[in-house]
């Protein structure tokens, strides 16, 4: 996960009104590449890179938490630019929250699936 400072997640929630459209952490899952965001209300959304064929690699958030740096690291991209910069509101607009499919277990036993939406 890449994750904004505590300080920087404390300036973002106190001068914002809007909190869910900051992102303040991120992460890929290696598995499938999977983006996994965290808003800065707490809130945990799924975005598919390989639905909007972005190339796999590192998703970085900004200090202001309105952007998330995608670097052009080993190729990623093509040329020799930085990388790009995503607004976090397109982010979670085309994610899903992580609980909309979830699976319960205990103790290892498999019970159900959970379907949820965010409202």
């Amino acid at each position: 996960m890449n994750s904004l400072s505590q300080d920087e997640i404390n300036k973002i929630i106190e001068n914002i009104i809007d909190n869910s459209l900051k992102i303040v952490s991120c992460g890929v899952d290696p598995r499938d590449g999977d983006v996994s965001l965290i808003t800065s209300n707490g809130e945990i959304r799924i975005f598919s890179s390989k639905e909007y064929y972005i190339p796999p690699g590192d998703y970085i958030p900004m200090s202001s938490g309105e952007e998330v740096f995608l670097p052009n690291v080993e190729g990623r991209w093509p040329g020799t630019f930085d990388g790009f910069k995503v607004k976090s509101k397109w982010l979670i607009e085309h994610s899903e929250t992580a609980l909309k499919a979830a699976d319960l277990y205990v103790g290892d036993n498999y019970l159900c699936e959970i379907k949820a939406s965010s409202s």
